[in-house]
């Protein structure tokens, strides 16, 4: 099993491509929302001085372009062509990065 993200939404490969077998392909934001949402969690669990907005920020700059086999990410379709960036969102979420990322200046509208 693995992930992929494209267009902001996460595709977990399981297995197999039957709609009531053991393993299925699942794909969009509401496969994305949970994995997003479950890495803020750890973030802020780790981290709990930090901010939204600096937890946000962390996840999009530790992103990242490659896939699993340390090639750019493809579009979907062909899987040749490498991805356009609004097409793929961040890129692949990276917990282990994010939580060694170090210093994160929070900059609100006063700043």
């Amino acid at each position: 099993m693995f992930t992929t993200q494209v267009a902001g939404a996460i595709f977990l490969y399981t297995g197999s491509t039957k709609l009531f077998s053991n393993f299925n392909i699942m794909y969009g934001t509401s496969m994305a929302c949970p994995h997003v949402v479950g890495m803020a969690a750890l973030l802020k669990a780790v981290h709990p001085e930090r901010s939204p907005t600096a937890i946000q920020s962390v996840m999009m700059i530790i992103e990242d372009s490659l896939n699993t086999t340390l090639k750019p990410i493809t579009e979907l379709l062909d899987g040749e062509q490498p991805t356009r960036p609004l097409a793929m969102g961040a890129g692949h979420l990276n917990p282990n990065k994010a939580l060694n990322f170090g210093l994160v200046y929070d900059a609100n509208i006063v700043d």
